[in-house]
């Protein structure tokens, strides 16, 4: 594409985004732009999908939303800066270790030598005196010989700990980029790592897969009448509850402001099923407490939709088909399963 075909474009999409956000009532700031010239500019497809996904479920971009959605598609560049910061450290810290090495081999072959000339004066000498010079010499050298090795292992020690320390840093930046600050569930770029993966395993092993997406009923009203800090309270019940109710190999993640999902290794349609019965009455039998006040705010619920996975089948296609189970449990009274298997089985209990 040439260059001025590139400028007329990138006018193009800056005002489509900015005529966007004005429509949304989002404030026009750098890292909202971001996200909506990188809509309209499609080099993005998954944050495309993503704000599709958003603007047909016709939800408000609120401050928050916002935030979460560019730490989620730009804030990587910022923890790849971060391991390759650490990971040149750790390279200078064992190049530092290989040079060490190198000068004790100079050292220890210079110090053989050494003796090797002494030892053949002793050899030759009859004086006393002459012997015991050498051997005074010998002595000094080995004396040398002692305090660089001490020398050597204190700066090995040195660089060794700091390789040490630099490998848990990265994993440690690893860990946070993976993780919602909010919940302390893996975050969505967890989940779409994980997804994938699961899917293959899924397929070479011919086991079942399963992908439950959950939704918190009527969030956005508990928000409006109580404040976002009790609905932060909410997110980290819900997502509590989802960690009470799953085996060591599944997988709960916050996929992005009030809705959940729940990786499924090794587990069919049916008993997918149950840990999302299981989900929803844990969920429904909770108390909101204001902390301050000690007031009840009554109980909240969530809504389930299940998918399984057929081989061969795109993450965005099983992500979809679950979606669209949540959607039917909405839509048909919320506080249900329902399993894309079984489209118009719904399980409602009131909890």
């Amino acid at each position: 594409m040439a260059y001025h075909e590139s400028l007329e474009l990138a006018a193009k999409y800056a005002k489509a985004a900015l005529v966007k956000m004005a429509t949304l009532g989002i404030v026009a700031q750098p890292k909202n732009f971001e996200l909506w010239y990188g809509y309209y500019s499609g080099t993005n497809p998954e944050l495309k999908q993503t704000l599709e996904v958003i603007l047909r479920k016709k939800e408000t971009f609120t401050d928050e939303l916002n935030a979460e959605l560019h730490d989620r598609f730009f804030g990587l560049a910022n923890d790849v800066a971060e391991i390759q910061k650490a990971s040149d450290r750790i390279q200078s810290a064992v190049t530092r270790v290989l040079e060490y090495l190198g000068d004790t081999n100079t050292q220890v072959s210079d110090y053989g030598k050494t003796l090797e000339t002494m030892s053949g004066k002793i050899a030759k000498e009859t004086d006393i005196e002459a012997i015991r010079s050498t051997v005074a010499g010998i002595l000094s050298e080995t004396k040398r010989m002692a305090m660089r090795s001490s020398k050597l292992e204190g700066q090995l020690k040195i660089a060794t700990d700091e390789i040490v320390e630099l490998h848990e840093h990265i994993q440690y930046v690893r860990q946070e980029a993976a993780t919602d600050v909010l919940t302390g569930l893996p975050n969505r770029k967890h989940f779409d790592e994980q997804l994938r993966l699961c899917m293959h395993q899924s397929q070479e092993a011919s086991e079942a897969l399963c992908l439950v997406m959950a939704d918190i009923d009527h969030f956005k009203k508990f928000n409006d009448n109580h404040g976002h800090l009790l609905g932060d309270q909410v997110l980290w019940l819900v997502a509590n509850t989802l960690v009470e109710c799953v085996k060591g190999r599944d997988i709960p993640t916050r996929f992005g402001g009030e809705e959940f999902a729940i990786i499924l290794p090794r587990t069919n349609i049916h008993g997918a099923k149950q840990v999302g019965q299981e989900i929803r009455t844990r969920v429904a039998s909770k108390k909101v407490i204001r902390k301050a006040t000690g007031e009840d705010l009554g109980g909240i619920t969530v809504s389930l939709g299940i998918a399984q996975y057929h081989p061969g089948e795109t993450p965005e296609s099983l992500i979809q088909r679950a979606d669209n189970a949540l959607y039917r449990a909405k839509s048909q009274g919320r506080n249900q399963v329902v399993t894309e298997a079984f489209p118009d089985s719904a399980v409602a209990m009131q909890g």
